[in-house]
């Protein structure tokens, strides 16, 4: 039976780092085309994280590239950039590139080529003049590996929340959480601390996410149109970026998405995060609200805490829920059947616009 992806089979995918080391949206996209059987490829001598995958890149020898060709397909993982930018990229025109980012700052940083643009932290009030999509965090093969074998039933975990945030700049949404959230929350579950300053995908870190009965998955900025001010509108990188940016709402949420929101689902913990809905929280499947997870209403904290105690018979079938959700939709493989369904899609999409041209 000929594979679904055998065009993309025939010469694999390049993936290109502006750095020395990829970031880690880019190693579960690898690891999870691997899996389906998709040649990959690296432009440097060879890289691997274990504590995200087994998976390796590795460098194209000189013999591939006679066997296959060089790479019809490249992505461009341009996570390492940071701060205010407005991007143009040097991409060859014969190739079809993707550009790839989960930057804490993506949500500044404006792509001028006119390529898709995956970006993590995406939000439908923010709109922009590039070509951007939605893209996940989502789960690794060693978060999977780490949450099998949970023999911590969610009836008899520590009726406890994990509340480990490191204390960091530029978390407005989860200092705002502190001082409206952690006192309604603490008048009924205990909250476990712990700072870890070790690795924090650990074995450790799961064995304590699996003891304990949720996690507190939430983080961001609050974000406004800083060019409204003159002082920032005289200065040129914020005007020449944030005029390509429509503020759909006056006070938005940037940097939303964290490895702390998947680690909690796969783990199976009752998660805790702002409802996506209501804060323009964009992903390409999206999670409903009080089944796969808590959404926080900011607006009324103190009634999502009343709810909680009122429903806190299906708090186990939540969590469950997460877990299966997140499992089917955000693990490598299933984030990479629809990567290749998109750039099937799109291959055939230039193909007939240059039929026209």
């Amino acid at each position: 039976m000929t594979s679904p992806y055998q065009g993309i089979k025939e010469t694999g995918i390049l993936f290109h780092s502006l750095t020395d080391k990829y970031s880690y949206a880019s190693l579960c996209l690898a690891d999870g085309l691997n899996q389906l059987g998709i040649p990959i490829f690296s432009h440097l001598t060879s890289y691997q994280d274990n504590l995200v995958s087994d998976f390796k890149f590795r460098k194209m020898s000189e013999l591939e590239f006679a066997d296959l060709g060089e790479p019809k397909y490249i992505v461009i993982d341009i996570s390492s950039i940071e701060g205010i930018y407005l991007l143009n990229l040097d991409i060859p025109t014969d190739k079809i590139v993707i550009a790839l980012s989960i930057s804490d700052t993506v949500s500044t940083i404006v792509l001028k080529n006119d390529i898709p643009f995956f970006c993590g932290h995406e939000n439908k009030f923010f709109e922009f003049s590039d070509a951007r999509m939605p893209w996940a965090f989502g789960i690794s093969s060693k978060m999977i590996e780490l949450s099998q074998d949970n023999n911590f039933s969610i009836d008899r975990r520590e009726k406890k929340f994990v509340y480990n945030f490191r204390p960091s700049g530029n978390q407005s949404v989860r200092e705002c959480l502190d001082l409206i959230l952690i006192p309604q929350l603490e008048k009924y579950f205990s909250l476990d601390t712990e700072i870890i300053s070790q690795v924090r995908w650990d074995e450790n870190n799961f064995e304590r996410l699996k003891k304990n009965f949720g996690c507190l998955a939430y983080g961001g900025n609050f974000m406004q149109n800083l060019v409204e001010n003159p002082q920032f509108a005289s200065k040129e990188p914020y005007y020449l970026v944030y005029k390509e940016i429509n503020f759909v709402r006056k006070t938005t949420i940037e940097r939303w998405d964290s490895w702390r929101f998947w680690e909690s689902l796969a783990a199976g913990c009752l998660t805790i995060h702002l409802d996506f809905e209501k804060y323009g929280f964009n992903l390409p499947v999206m999670p409903t609200n009080w089944e796969h997870y808590i959404g926080l209403n900011l607006e009324d904290i103190k009634g999502d805490i009343e709810r909680l105690m009122d429903e806190r018979d299906r708090l186990p079938e939540i969590a469950i829920n997460g877990k299966t959700w997140a499992l089917e939709h955000y693990s490598p493989v299933a984030v990479a059947k629809r990567f290749l369904l998109f750039l099937e899609e799109y291959t055939e999409l230039l193909e007939t616009l240059d039929e026209f041209s």
